[in-house]
């Protein structure tokens, strides 16, 4: 699962001025990775968490498929750092190891909570526009442009040529699994270089100057808006403080 799927563009942050919720969310980050406090990353993930639950609106059995492989990946990540080889190559574990892994594990968890919320609240549109007004290099905007518009287009490609093969019963034995691989991998891989090469005679008939002009409706913020931002950041500070 990809966070474009539980995009909703009715989030109870929609009025809220993308630059107030890049500081909210730098905050936020910026304190996760100063403190060393196990329980505050623990407090900060569940925080962001229920926070992405009532702004985005989703289901909870979706955010947590969300959260399932960077929690996954983590998991790995906090064993091999818990691990310890000595000189005769036995392996063994140390309470500071642990320790070690624990505050990686709550920090990087912490902080992945953040980013989904920023990144659920915002379209690419809006995060084009924040770098535009950071005076963000403009090949650097488009080079995060297309990124993603390549990201989305080879997850539908994808998901396309899975469809046909399936279809066609190219998975129905075990057999045909490795040979069907080997013909997605290498259908996805001429259709992306065609669509590359089609966006870029699109780009240069265009005389594309590393400018994109997006519409952006106006925005009617209110104090219901701002309300997040607001009473959140200060709780933040505090529990930094005390916790």
């Amino acid at each position: 699962m990809i966070i474009t799927e539980i995009y909703n563009h009715n989030h109870k942050m929609e009025n809220t001025p993308i630059a107030l919720k890049a500081l909210f969310a730098a905050l936020a980050i910026i304190l996760a990775f100063a403190s060393k406090s196990v329980i505050y990353h623990c407090c900060l993930f569940m925080l962001f968490f229920v926070l992405n639950k009532i702004i985005t609106r989703v289901k909870i059995i979706v955010l947590i498929k969300l959260y399932a492989l960077p929690l996954l990946f983590l998991l790995f990540s906090t064993v091999t750092i818990a691990i310890n080889i000595d000189s005769n190559f036995k392996f063994y574990v140390s309470q500071q190891s642990i320790q070690m892994g624990v505050e990686v594990f709550c920090k990087s968890m912490a902080i992945i909570s953040i980013v989904y919320l920023w990144m659920a609240t915002n379209t690419i549109s809006e995060i084009t526009l924040l770098m535009q007004k950071m005076r963000v290099p403009g090949f650097i905007t488009e080079l995060f442009v297309l990124t993603y518009k390549f990201i989305i287009a080879l997850i539908s490609i994808t998901q396309i040529l899975i469809i046909a093969q399936r279809c066609r019963l190219a998975y129905s034995l075990t057999k045909r699994n490795n040979r069907a691989a080997s013909f997605l991998f290498a259908g996805v891989f001429v259709k992306s270089m065609d669509m590359v090469n089609q966006t870029t005679i699109a780009m240069n008939s265009r005389l594309c100057n590393n400018s994109f002009v997006f519409m952006q409706k106006p925005k009617n913020s209110n104090g219901k808006s701002l309300l997040v931002p607001i009473i959140v950041s200060p709780l933040l500070v505090i529990l930094f403080f005390v916790i």
